[in-house]
């Protein structure tokens, strides 16, 4: 009966350690401005501080346009494990050919699960 007593105690403190985090990670976009213009050829610069009390699992940039969305950011597979904050400086694409509305999404995920959005609207013109 101790051993199960000390085992119950063991399950219920690591439970309680991974929901003290319970908090989503803190996007705070510099780039590109919201509901900015941008003509046909502009460059859309990213640009973005991202931080996280306890450690960043995953961050993203994503362009969608209407049902449509792109992986703008990283461009090959990164791991972000053992940082608690992220600066994306300078990241960019050329613009669509296409003329509408489109959202610039930030995305970040931390160990605990905890989920970050920012979406920024933009205009692609011509």
């Amino acid at each position: 009966a101790a051993l199960f007593g000390l085992t119950l105690v063991a399950a219920c403190k690591d439970k309680e350690k991974t929901a003290d985090d319970i908090t989503p990670p803190d996007i705070s976009v510099i780039k590109p401005n919201t509901d900015q213009n941008f003509a046909l050829n502009d460059t859309i610069y990213f640009e973005a501080d991202v931080e996280d009390e306890s450690e960043l699992s995953d961050l993203k940039v994503n362009l969608i346009i209407g049902t449509d969305t792109t992986l703008m950011w990283p461009t090959t597979p990164t791991g972000f494990g053992n940082i608690s904050s992220y600066t994306i400086n300078q990241w960019y694409i050329n613009t669509v050919p296409v003329v509408t509305d489109a959202i610039v999404s930030f995305y970040a995920i931390d160990k605990h699960d905890n989920v970050a959005v920012v979406d920024v609207p933009v205009h692609l013109t011509n």
